[in-house]
């Protein structure tokens, strides 16, 4: 399940209910008599969410340590105020992170003031992190109702919807969120909705309205820092085609991203551009071009991932024995799933080796009790695996099991075959046409 993580966004909008105005303003939590007729409280608070802001900008937790102790010289010196209960209420939200203790703290200021739409807001938040979904929509109802036009309350009822893939539900509401405020963050969102149910040329108009906006910002109003998110959105963008079989056009989006590589600031994400390179390169069969960017880019990394891709694509060009080479210089396999992965290549190369003992022993250490469909594969390849080795009674107990749970009409077949005491082709010449079918292939 995925979680919403827009703990600086939220700051930095909830921000303008600290502000000046908003003191002297009905409708939300700092309206008390106590706030408006004392004058060193009101500029106490103003002086808490500028630095508020400044601990969002430089992400100092000297700053939280030092806001904490003046709220907590506030409710020593003017008691339990419904404002000061809000300002501890997100002190254990961001900088604690003791949602239960958070929520005490909110309710109890929505309780004293129930019209600041502000504290239901981040109630809702806190009880997405929970994964209380009910609860989160409950609250986000309240604060809803208090300002029906608010587009950060409604962009977070879809942020939930699209955390439990009813994207459907989660488009109706970005539609919502646009029609009062075209944010780019919103069109990023119902993008990425698009993308998830396969409506890829609407996702791609979503991320092309994002891109306009993110460049008008970055080369109008010197907003440098959206680079990385603008080339994020356009290589989003060049995998879109590549799911729709444009891998040309995909190819020159991620070239126009290369060309300006040095502007993006996280190494990570450039080296996951030349990735997408070659996985472009590759289903257009220019393998050659593709293998020419890992030995000059990632060869020499020993993070997972990249060797892994790495090592893939070897094994798809047909050299298991380089893959294998390139899957041993993987180090800090701290994830089951990393172990899994790699266990699995490296089973399915020394099958293309006809090496099968060894192909067995890696296929015997993976579980994938995270995916499902890879752990059916494995009975696939088990059953290949002891056929070769001349075990049929074991071969037929683990195409048996495959075909329960998938339908395949070549294993279907080889197994009614054997059953039945009948010929069948040579198990060698199978697994190579498997090869060929991209049957072993994850």
């Amino acid at each position: 399940m995925k979680k919403i993580i827009i703990i600086i966004f939220i700051i930095s909008l909830f921000l303008t209910a600290f502000s000046q105005e908003n003191l002297d303003c009905d409708t939300t939590d700092f309206s008390s008599n106590t706030i408006k007729n004392d004058i060193y409280l009101k500029v106490k608070i103003d002086d808490i969410s500028i630095q508020y802001d400044l601990w969002v900008r430089t992400g100092d937790i000297q700053i939280l340590k030092n806001i904490d102790l003046q709220i907590d010289e506030l409710i020593k010196n003017y008691g339990e105020l419904s404002e000061l209960q809000y300002l501890k209420g997100i002190m254990y939200m961001y900088y604690y992170k003791d949602y239960d203790k958070a929520l005490e703290y909110l309710k109890k200021s929505s309780d004293k003031n129930p019209k600041n739409a502000y504290t239901y807001f981040l109630m809702g938040n806190i009880y997405v992190q929970l994964n209380d979904y009910n609860k989160a929509f409950l609250e986000l109802n309240k604060a809803i109702k208090l300002e029906p036009n608010n587009d950060t309350f409604i962009y977070l009822y879809a942020l939930i919807y699209e955390s439990i893939d009813e994207n459907h539900f989660a488009i109706e509401y970005l539609n919502k969120a646009l029609k009062i405020n075209k944010n780019h963050e919103y069109y990023i969102s119902r993008g990425n909705n698009y993308a998830h149910i396969g409506e890829y040329e609407k996702a791609i108009l979503d991320y092309d309205e994002a891109l306009n906006i993110l460049n008008n910002m970055i080369n109008n109003k010197g907003n440098l820092d959206k680079q990385d998110l603008y080339y994020r959105i356009m290589y989003k963008k060049a995998t879109l085609f590549r799911y729709m079989y444009e891998e040309e056009k995909g190819l020159v989006l991620i070239d126009e991203i290369i060309k300006n590589i040095d502007k993006i600031s996280n190494d990570y994400f450039q080296k996951i551009v030349y990735l997408e390179k070659v996985n472009l390169l590759y289903d257009l069969k220019r393998y050659d071009e593709g293998i020419e960017i890992y030995q000059n880019l990632l060869l020499d990394s020993k993070e997972y991932y990249f060797c892994a891709l790495y090592a893939k694509l070897l094994y798809k060009v047909n050299d298991p024995s380089e893959s294998i080479k390139i899957l041993d210089k993987i180090e800090d396999l701290d994830e089951e799933y990393k172990l899994d992965f790699v266990s699995y290549l490296r089973g399915i190369n020394f099958i293309s080796l006809k090496e099968y003992k060894k192909a067995l022993n890696e296929i015997n250490k993976t579980n994938f009790n995270f995916d499902i469909s890879y752990r059916d594969k494995n009975f696939l390849l088990k059953g290949l695996i002891y056929e070769a080795l001349n075990e049929e009674k074991m071969a037929l107990n683990y195409y048996k099991i495959y075909l329960e749970k998938i339908e395949d009409k070549d294993i279907k077949n080889r197994y009614e075959l054997i059953k039945a005491n009948k010929e069948v082709e040579n198990i060698e010449v199978f697994i190579e046409d498997l090869y060929k079918q991209r049957k072993l292939l994850y």
